[in-house]
């Protein structure tokens, strides 16, 4: 799309369906493990039966509207979808949810892409080249504080 080779349409559908695939099956993985699995070890060394039901409670009155709104927060989605499924949220407001969502999002990361074009490129160019220096300082940031932070925290013998 963004090199002009397939059309809006055709590059929206194509996203659009490798989406809602992906996504069911996330669905549906959560719903072959199963809500017994919730209440079997090591789950329920974590999770008491109430925590359980409250978190069924809450997952049926808000799922569906958590389903459409983590579509457009990343990160979120994997356990969502999962969660729906091992919540035993119903398939059909979960995929009503869902299309919805995707009928929103798709178009709009089809036409960012198509709009962006190869600046995205450029952009991962500079990411290719900064990422793991990048890493690598954010690792020694994060050890010198935590070891510093050790240090102050202990008491002097």
């Amino acid at each position: 799309m963004a090199q002009g080779q397939i059309g809006f349409g055709t590059a929206t559908l194509a996203c659009f369906l490798g989406f809602m695939v992906g996504n069911v099956l996330l669905y549906w993985v959560g719903s072959l493990v199963g809500h017994a699995s919730l209440h079997r070890r090591p789950v329920s060394w974590m999770l008491s039966p109430e925590q359980v039901q409250k978190s069924m409670e809450w997952f049926s009155r808000r799922g569906p509207a958590v389903v459409f709104l983590c579509r457009f927060v990343p990160g979120t989605r994997v356990a969502t979808y999962f969660t729906a499924g091992l919540m035993d949220v119903g398939f059909g407001r979960f995929s009503l949810y869902l299309t919805l969502s995707n009928l929103i999002w798709v178009p709009l990361l089809v036409g960012g892409t198509a709009f962006l074009g190869s600046r995205v490129f450029e952009l991962f160019e500079v990411f290719e080249r900064w990422a793991l220096p990048a890493v690598l300082g954010i690792g020694l940031v994060a050890w010198l504080v935590v070891r510093g932070w050790r240090r102050s925290s202990t008491e002097p013998e």
